[in-house]
Order: C-alpha cells, then structure tokens, then sequence
C-alpha cells in the first residue's frame, strides 16, 4: 500500500485541473495537477485617525493579502508595501490645544 502526506502551513483554495492514473504492475500512482490561485493585495483602507492632535502624528493605512475569493492569505505571499505611513497634524501645540 502506498501513503504519502500533504502538509500545508497555511489554508489552500485547491482546484483540481486534470489527474491521471497510471499502474505499474501491483502499484497504482494517481498524478493529481493542482492549481493554486495566488493572493493579491487589496484596495488600500481609508488613512486612520492622525495619533496627535498636534505636534506631528502619524496617520496609517493598509491593504491585506487576499485570495481570489476574499480570504486572508499570509502578507508574506503577496508583492507589494502593505501598510504607508503619512506625517499629520504638524502644526505646533498651542497652551490650549495640549488638552
């Protein structure tokens, strides 16, 4: 009898686009082709909120790696920046708008 085992770090969408069967003799081998669909980088989110009032912050925006049909893929499988940082509120901070 032949086993073999498949291991994956991470959730797969697999479609089977062609297999064959061939014998040899007492064993069988099943030549199974597999597409997988690679992840891209979505559309960027809106810039968040600015991290200080005043006084120089720091507004943050993202975009995630995603399978064709929507889930999460690992950012590490997808080209491209993930995440842009943007200065704001570089206006100085008055005595009254430190509260």
């Amino acid at each position: 009898m032949l086993k073999e085992e498949l291991r994956f770090h991470f959730p797969l969408h697999l479609t089977v686009t062609s297999y064959q069967s061939v014998s040899l003799r007492k064993t069988q081998l099943l030549v199974i082709h597999l597409y997988v669909p690679a992840p891209k980088l979505a559309d960027w989110t809106e810039w968040g909120d600015c991290s200080k009032k005043c006084g120089s912050g720091e507004s943050i925006r993202r975009r995630f790696c995603l399978y064709p049909d929507g889930r999460p893929a690992p950012p590490e499988l997808c080209d491209g920046k993930n995440r842009e940082v943007r200065d704001c509120n570089t206006q100085n901070c008055t005595a009254l708008s430190k509260f």
